[in-house]
Formats: structure tokens, sequence, C-alpha cells
């Protein structure tokens, strides 16, 4: 994987673009959630790079090698238009915006602010309602354990929520690759992507208007994002695919990965962008 870097505003980022032979089949952008980085698509990525263009990145904040000052604030739009700014510089019209988690919320904005360039939509374990009261105040009681030096609790709080329990146990190797992941990611940056999710706004409203593919990737026994609350959600968009994963808990492509991949080349293939 060849990195680079590019600079939106003063947020500074780390990019690839795998299988760029592949440009005429399509585009795709991989957005990683909270705590993550480009890394979090590791081999998945270069999976569905054979058949397509496929973009990874870092999301404002999350890159180790630049963490934020401290006290930095950094929406989801602001997230999103360093998306799109990342698209222009690598030539890119149109593109198809996979977001996972945190992810979803920024490829919802991308969405919203720039229709004409979205091709295709997944939600990758993502929502597009805004936090709940008492999500809120979790977030809180969460920002305050990082700033008293609580870091590593506020990983591991969130890697056990990941998971479903049957893998958690019968797949080590799996968790520990995620949580050598998780780990990277700099504290200012672990705020203000609490902040940034603790504000963003509801997008629901979007879905019901949009005319491209829209796939949405659910596990059965996600304890971040229960499916019960997003099944509703999926007859919003005139066009829907549903990829509903049983044992898969918040991360279907270390889970399932064979699925959420060919779940994907689907949605790839009704957009053809």
């Amino acid at each position: 994987m060849n990195i680079q870097s590019f600079q939106y505003q003063h947020f500074i980022s780390r990019f690839a673009v795998l299988g760029a032979e592949n440009a005429k089949r399509g585009t795709l952008v991989l957005l990683h959630g909270l705590y993550e980085n480009l890394h979090f698509w590791d081999g998945f990525a270069e999976k569905l790079a054979v058949s397509y263009r496929v973009v990874v990145m870092d999301l404002p904040g999350h890159n180790p090698d630049s963490p934020l000052p401290a006290g930095t604030n950094c929406t989801i739009r602001d997230m999103a238009d360093s998306v799109m700014t990342l698209l222009t510089l690598c030539g890119i019209d149109k593109a198809v915006i996979a977001g996972h988690s945190m992810g979803g919320a920024v490829a919802m904005q991308c969405l919203k602010h720039y229709p004409k360039q979205i091709a295709g939509l997944c939600l990758f374990h993502a929502t597009p309602f805004a936090d709940a009261p008492e999500a809120k105040v979790n977030r809180e009681k969460v920002i305050a354990t990082i700033q008293s030096g609580g870091k590593s609790e506020a990983v591991e709080g969130l890697l056990g929520r990941m998971f479903a329990k049957e893998i958690y146990t019968a797949k080590p190797a799996i968790v520990e690759h995620l949580q050598s992941i998780l780990v990277q990611v700099p504290e200012s940056g672990m705020i203000a992507g609490h902040c940034a999710m603790r504000d963003r706004e509801d997008t629901s409203a979007v879905l019901q208007e949009i005319p491209v593919p829209t796939l949405f990737i659910l596990g059965k026994s996600d304890a971040i994002i229960p499916v019960e609350a997003m099944l509703p959600v999926c007859t919003m968009p005139q066009k829907s695919l549903v990829c509903l994963l049983s044992g898969v808990g918040h991360v279907g492509m270390l889970e399932a990965p064979k699925e959420c991949e060919i779940a994907l080349k689907a949605l790839m293939e009704m957009c053809r962008c």
C-alpha cells in the first residue's frame, strides 16, 4: 500500500489509492470509524481493489503521525469536506462511499452536501440518526476519562463492544489486530471524534430522498447499533440492499469479511460509477 499525505485546513491525513487500474469499473471510498485509521481496512481493501479502484484515508484527528492540537474542533461536516477534498486532489469525480460507524455519519454528510459526486452509499454498521440524550451523556463520560489519562480504558471500553461475544472469545487474533489499530489514535483525535459524534445532526431525511443505490450492512449481534433500530431505516431509500449478518457484531469486515466483500461488490455493480 503506497501511503501518502494531504492537508485539509489544519488537518493532515494519510491516504492510499489501491487498484487504480480498475478505475473504469468504479471507485469505492472506505471511511473508518471512531479510534480507527486507514489501516483498519488492511486486507479487506486489497480484496476489493482486485475489481475496483479503492481509496482509504485517515479521517481528521485519527492520523497517529499528526495529532491535533488539544482543544481543536472537528465536526462531521469537516470530516466530509476532507473526504471530498481528497477526491478532488485525486481527480475522482464520482465515487461510492462506504462508511463504518462514525464513517457512516461522514458518508451521510458527503451525500447531503455533495450529492452529484456520490454514486452509491453504504452504511457499514452505521446509522443516520443523531445521538440520543443518554448517548451524549456517555460520550461526556468517555471524554472525561480520556482527559484524565484514561486512553487505555476508553479503547478497551469500545473494543469490548465491537465483536459478537462468540467471536471475541473464539478469534483472539482479530481482536488483538483491531486493538493494535485503536491504540494508535491520539487522545486529541479521540476527544474530537466523540465531540463530532455527540454534536452530529440527524440525516435520516436525506435517505428518503436519495436516488442512488444504498447498502446497509448490519450485524445481528451489534451492541453499538442494534439491528432492530436499523431495519425500518432500510426501507427509506428508493434502492436498498441489506446484508444482515448472524453472529456478527459491529465489525463485519473482520468478523465476516467474505460476506461483506460480496455485499459491497453487489453495490458497486449496481452503481457502476
